[in-house]
């Protein structure tokens, strides 16, 4: 089966909570303190066992650059879900844009709004006497709010900030682009922000029509086959692209010798590649050497300019200015 090399980008409502000024106080950061800190892991497979002691704690998985915190339900994403309207949620003239950007001692990660460094989320080090690591690290966690409009940070107890999304200003647009993007944009002079539905390596695509290849090229669905075919063609609508293809026709072929080609005009001839579909049979030719597909078999005819004609003694020739006596061409 073909391998999938695409991650489906994150909802729209964080698009624009990290990546556009909606409305008023898109990202609410409050109160951060500068040595919240929180673990890191490679890979989403090696987040640590989501058990009821491990409930609240928090971990950014670098891979895929997203935080993520146990809950009752098992490892959820921190997106901060589910935000209230911003407080003046008029015209957004005055929203905030907030991000979060590694630092450069890359320990952790700055949170910005408008500009302005509000704090550092770093990871800590061991403390001093090295005893149970006291004086050099915290233990934090974020905890649903209960307004439920997003989450408290509590490290060691203490509520250092909530972290909680506005709704969408009335300024901001969102359009359909190429290869199922979408084009976000707010302000009448706002920059515009494209959001992917899913990336194959460097390049994106629509998942509800295309696939990411084993090649890290993208290939269109398949819905149909024939014969024993069926069998390579995935429920999904994908398949081994190494060694078949769909055609226009969306119905999936086999490569001829690793090449693909358009199966309305030309067919696979064996040992010989890929040849023109013939219309018509010349004089002396039996008309059932020409297929009802307008195949025919290539070891005994050859097509010219859309009209079969037999080899001569297995050679092809110009039936314009030569032609074939005894099994000879003159």
């Amino acid at each position: 089966m073909a391998i999938r090399h695409y991650v489906y980008a994150a909802g729209i409502a964080a698009g624009l909570a990290l990546l556009a000024a909606c409305g008023d106080e898109v990202t609410k950061v409050t109160n951060v303190d500068e040595k919240a800190s929180f673990e890191q892991v490679k890979k989403f497979k090696e987040l640590p066992k989501c058990d009821e002691d491990a409930e609240g704690s928090l971990v950014y998985v670098k891979d895929s650059a997203k935080v993520f915190v146990c809950t009752g339900d098992g490892w959820s994403q921190l997106d901060g879900s589910d935000g209230s309207d911003g407080k003046n949620g008029t015209s957004g003239d005055n929203g905030s844009s907030c991000v979060a950007k590694q630092n450069k001692k890359k320990n952790g990660f700055d949170v910005i709004c408008d500009g302005k460094t509000l704090g550092t989320i770093t990871n800590g080090t061991d403390g001093k006497s090295g005893n149970a690591g006291k004086d050099g690290s915290m233990n934090c966690s974020a905890k649903q709010n209960k307004k439920k409009n997003g989450f408290d940070i509590v490290c060691d107890g203490k509520t250092l900030g909530t972290i909680t999304n506005g709704a969408a200003g009335e300024d901001c647009s969102l359009t359909e682009g190429e290869n199922g993007t979408a084009i976000v944009k707010c302000g009448k002079d706002g920059e515009s922000v494209t959001l992917f539905s899913a990336y194959c390596g460097a390049k994106s695509f629509d998942p509800a029509t295309q696939f990411c290849g084993s090649d890290f090229g993208v290939y269109p669905l398949c819905h149909n086959a024939i014969g024993e075919l069926a069998e390579q063609l995935h429920s999904d609508g994908t398949y081994d692209v190494d060694k078949y293809f769909c055609d226009a026709s969306d119905i999936l072929l086999n490569k001829c010798f690793n090449v693909t080609y358009d199966n309305t005009t030309q067919f696979c001839a064996p040992a010989l590649g890929i040849l023109e579909r013939c219309e018509t049979v010349a004089e002396g030719v039996d008309e059932e050497a020409l297929f009802e597909d307008k195949s025919f078999n290539a070891s005994q005819y050859f097509c010219n300019k859309g009209v079969l004609y037999e080899k001569c003694n297995g050679v092809i020739y110009d039936p314009e200015h030569q032609s074939c006596e005894n099994g000879e061409v003159r």
